[in-house]
């Protein structure tokens, strides 16, 4: 129903203004109250149903989005050929196109998911809903994969462009649904922002000046490595290449997504493609074939799947006939249960070096353990130099674009208390030589440093760098399951982990080695636990950490998922000879 607001309850798609009236009116999900928390203090008591309430129904979607993403490639494989008259392969059009899809894909059936799951509760109401009126016929061209990703499905007027689609699709007779008169946002290309990853001046003028080697972006390799690398891969014998892992996807189950749904994907995986596959094409495709390919040999990566540029050299590689090889370079992987993206964009290829596991989960791919160079930087280096404990906290992302490992929305408000239930449980001598380190890569949804410093303002906060800090900490608290656990364990730092298991998602294969980290009192389900546990241990925590319980716990866990080695380059030459 089309009509003018009056005094019925409103809903809220996306941030609310001031004329939000608390108990009265509906707000979608906690990203209402993005950069709104001061005005609207009592928002975190509202009770938000998520779009996937347990592990079971998350597992599905991740796979029916995974099926239901292949089978648009192939649809936009036949156009694009058609449309550059070239005869590429699935497997190239799969290369380029795994990224954006999947997460255009993902994008849509959350925001589907929570809209029909909230007028399943609400259907009755006589709602007004205020909504942006443009269509899928609108202007959408982003520049690459990037832009879409950073400067839409990331940006809240695309969100609020989306859910007011669907809004328009599903609304109830008894919602009454008004066009914005506010000024829309307009999506433009803003900067995208750096990938988080560092390399020296060494590396930079080589890759600025070749353009490509057969070994490439791995983290932890410097720029002299990388040459030394890259001309031994270059005198191993060449080897045919084996068919791609993963690509053979089942269709997805007819009867899980609705027909309007299969409408508008479809339709928006093809009006949101970038222009690096549509008029930018042909700039691109020149660009990567002008680099040197050879039939057989290895090309070895770690190169952020989110540059298109990185995509099409390995698209290249591909149908020229070179073995690719991805590398681990971050965590998530061999642990986490709803992997799909990481499995989808560097699983299928001819190998993939891992951080020391051989299994994730039911995820297909030929895992090879090899030390990270990254990690054997910091091997056992770990020398207490200081008394200061150190929680690091991570982003809390609640409008996130995907499906997989990353908590549920609602449980970035819970997150928050359990870090404040967690200091407040330390006893004043610990309290006392605790800092704490905020998430300082990027945007953060919900506030994270000034939420916490207006529970404990005199807790000094951590800004310089982590990695250094750390190694001379006299403990280290996380409160998730990111890479820093990889660090500090490789770096053998005295830690204490707490996080919800419900929340962190862990596969079959790698909860035992979780499960032993409990029991040597390194990991808790409860920051109450946790913080008790370093009251008593902290007097005597150089004798706890070195005890025979901790210390079998923590090599068999870094033997699976932070393996590191001085030597690490020998082993890589052997692995690489073999492959």
């Amino acid at each position: 129903m089309v009509g003018c607001i009056t005094d019925n309850p409103r809903l809220f798609l996306s941030r609310v203004d001031d004329s939000y009236r608390a108990g009265v009116d509906y707000v979608l999900g906690p990203w209402c109250f993005i950069g709104r928390e001061e005005k609207f203090p009592t928002w975190e008591h509202i009770s938000f149903q998520d779009a996937f309430e347990n592990a079971v129904s998350k597992s599905i979607a991740c796979d029916e989005c995974s099926r239901l993403a292949a089978s648009i490639i192939k649809i936009l494989a036949v156009d694009l050929n058609q449309r550059h008259q070239r005869d590429y392969s699935f497997e190239y059009w799969w290369t380029l196109l795994i990224r954006p899809v999947l997460t255009t894909t993902q994008f849509l059936w959350r925001r589907w998911v929570t809209i029909n799951s909230f007028i399943k509760k609400t259907h009755n109401e006589p709602l007004i809903v205020v909504v942006d009126p443009r269509t899928l016929d609108s202007e959408w061209k982003f520049k690459d994969t990037a832009s879409l990703i950073y400067n839409g499905l990331q940006n809240e007027a695309f969100n609020y462009f989306i859910l007011s689609l669907i809004i328009k699709a599903l609304a109830p007779n008894t919602w009454t649904i008004v066009s914005t008169k506010n000024k829309l946002a307009n999506i433009s290309e803003l900067p995208i922002p750096a990938v988080p990853f560092s390399t020296n001046f060494v590396k930079k003028y080589i890759k600025q000046k070749v353009g490509r080697l057969p070994l490439s972006d791995v983290p932890g390799i410097g720029g002299v490595s990388t040459l030394f690398f890259s001309c031994f891969i270059n005198v191993l014998a060449s080897k045919n290449r084996e068919p791609e892992r993963g690509l053979a996807l089942k269709n997805f189950s007819q009867n899980y997504f609705p027909k309007e749904f299969l409408s508008l994907t479809s339709q928006a995986c093809f009006s949101f493609l970038p222009r690096s596959f549509d008029s930018d094409f042909k700039i691109n495709e020149n660009k990567a074939k002008r680099y040197r390919y050879k039939a057989g040999r290895l090309y070895v990566s770690g190169a952020a799947h989110i540059i298109d540029e990185n995509n099409y050299k390995v698209a290249h590689a591909l149908i020229r006939g070179e073995r690719v090889v991805r590398c681990q370079h971050g965590s998530d992987y061999g642990t986490m249960e709803f992997a799909h993206p990481e499995s989808l964009y560097e699983y299928n290829n001819s190998a993939f070096l891992s951080w020391g596991w051989r299994e994730h989960g039911k995820f297909p791919g030929n895992f090879i353990p090899a030390a990270s160079p990254m990690l054997s930087k910091v091997y056992k280096r770990h020398r207490k130099k200081s008394r200061s404990i150190i929680l690091v906290g991570t982003r809390t992302w609640v409008e996130t674009p995907r499906i997989d490992q990353i908590p549920e929305p609602s449980y970035g408000i819970r997150y928050r208390q359990l870090k404040i239930k967690f200091v407040s449980s330390l006893n004043s001598t610990n309290k006392k030589h605790l800092v704490y380190r905020p998430y300082l890569r990027g945007k953060t949804d919900l506030q994270d440093e000034d939420y916490f410093q207006k529970y404990f303002p005199n807790t000094p906060i951590l800004r310089s760098d982590l990695n250094t800090e750390i190694m001379r900490c006299s403990l280290l608290v996380l409160d998730h399951p990111g890479t820093t656990l990889n660090v500090a364990m490789a770096a053998e730092v005295p830690l204490i982990c707490f996080w919800d298991r419900a929340a962190w998602v862990l596969t079959a294969t790698a909860r035992p080695y979780f499960e032993a980290l409990e029991k040597a009192n390194i990991l808790f389900e409860k920051p109450e636990d946790a913080a008790e546990w370093i009251n008593t241990v902290s007097n005597n925590l150089d004798d706890w950490w070195a005890s025979n319980e901790v210390k079998e716990a923590r090599k068999n866990w870094t033997m699976q998922f932070g393996l590191a080695k001085k030597t690490w380059w020998f082993d890589w030459l052997q692995i690489l000879s073999k492959i």
